[in-house]
């Protein structure tokens, strides 16, 4: 081969390997292409193509994993306590977590503090509070916002309970008695004490409680047609004396309003509890008892009583109420001062007996004839006694007006 074919053949060689070295090219950037189009690319202000930002999921998974790395803006972390003890129908999130002020970004860990986090536990019970649902009660509170959970898996929050204390039941009772006998000056009420069946637990603070028995014991005595007072007291005090029990519907009353809050009184966030009890009460009674001591077969005067407060009971529903009633009336028993007068203890002296004469009044319209006659049955003042008249010998009916006056009826 002479010089001139070597040339030729160096030249083609050169020729095939740039078209090699093109080709190769081409094929690269049509594979970086669809990447890159697939990516937008961001550059700075010099031209230069900027890094993509690492999303702030990402962010707070790393931190999470790496508490020295910042969260982004828009970010609440909180640490988780193991265990808690609430004295409220509600939990707070600062009684079962703490705001990491450090790693809260654009928000105010007093206001994160004070987020519902649910309803507590019944008094004497725990509830769990997971990480899962302290993320989602704080996410459903600052929707769009970065949450971190630190700390324990689990917070445990036990509602402190303490028994349900006699006074607690005692005092709405005896207002519920009271509201009764306010119409009545003439009784008051005391609750003694009481016996709880089955003793709840509640929490620390104020019950409020109903009872229904009383509730329709009023009613029916603010009902005129209604039977009389006396006989609602006195079948009310017989029920308790026998040992009966008395049904009351509770609510545990909201706590006071914090500062800057509108009171809700009245109002109450959990249900009703029902307790079952047996009272002790003493119903008193105005009425008449004896001033001083009186003997037997004594004609009875008002003076001789005075008004005074008496315990009532079955006895005293025969009591007297009315001292005027006793007049002309001689006691058959004697009496102590301070003692309760009944109907029992007094009877009408006999002031006319069998033969006694006696003067016969006969009205006739405006005219009123005399005659004397004798009489057959004896009576006192008041009563209707038999009498024969003297000149026709007819017996007649009569009424006693005195010893020696009757009138015919």
């Amino acid at each position: 081969m002479n010089r001139r074919q070597t040339a030729t053949v160096i030249q083609v060689c050169v020729a095939g390997f740039i078209m090699g070295v093109l080709t190769s090219g081409e094929v690269a950037r049509a594979v970086v292409r669809p990447a890159i189009a697939r990516s937008p690319v961001q550059t700075t202000e010099s031209g230069e193509i900027a890094q993509p930002a690492t999303p702030p999921a990402a962010i707070a998974k790393q931190a999470s994993r790496d508490p020295s790395i910042p969260l982004p803006a828009g970010s609440i972390a909180v640490e988780l306590r193991p265990r808690a003890e609430t004295e409220s129908a509600r939990v707070m999130l600062d009684q079962v977590a703490i705001c990491l002020p450090a790693r809260t970004m654009g928000f105010d860990c007093a206001e994160v503090a004070g987020v519902d986090a649910g309803a507590a536990p019944a008094p004497g019970r725990t509830a769990r509070f997971s990480r899962a649902s302290m993320m989602e009660i704080l996410g459903k509170e600052f929707p769009g916002a970065t949450i971190e959970v630190l700390g324990a898996e689990s917070s445990f929050v036990s509602a402190r309970g303490v028994p349900l204390a006699d006074d607690l039941l005692a005092n709405p009772f005896r207002r519920q008695l009271e509201e009764i006998f306010v119409t009545n000056p003439d009784f008051r009420v005391q609750v003694t004490g009481l016996r709880i069946e089955q003793r709840p637990q509640v929490r620390p603070g104020d019950v409020s409680c109903r009872f229904a028995q009383i509730d329709l014991l009023k009613q029916r005595m603010q009902d005129p047609a209604g039977a009389s007072v006396e006989s609602d007291i006195e079948s009310l005090v017989t029920r308790i004396h026998n040992g009966a029990l008395f049904n009351a519907q509770c609510v545990q009353e909201m706590p006071p309003a914090a500062e800057g809050e509108a009171e809700s009184p009245g109002e109450s966030i959990e249900p009703p509890f029902y307790v079952q009890f047996m009272p002790k009460i003493l119903v008193e009674r105005r009425m008449p008892v004896a001033r001083h001591d009186v003997p037997a077969k004594t004609l009875f005067r008002e003076e001789d009583s005075v008004e005074a407060w008496v315990p009532w009971t079955r006895g005293t529903g025969r009591a007297v109420r009315d001292v005027s009633s006793l007049a002309g009336m001689a006691l058959v028993r004697p009496v102590q001062a301070g003692q309760t007068l009944l109907m029992r203890d007094f009877e009408r002296p006999v002031v006319l007996r069998r033969g006694d004469t006696v003067q016969l009044q006969q009205k006739n319209g405006d005219l009123t004839i005399s005659s004397n006659a004798v009489v057959v049955t004896q009576g006192a003042v008041g009563d209707r006694i038999e009498v024969q008249a003297v000149g026709t010998r007819k017996r007649l009916r009569a009424i006693v007006k005195s010893n020696s006056v009757v009138e015919a009826m």
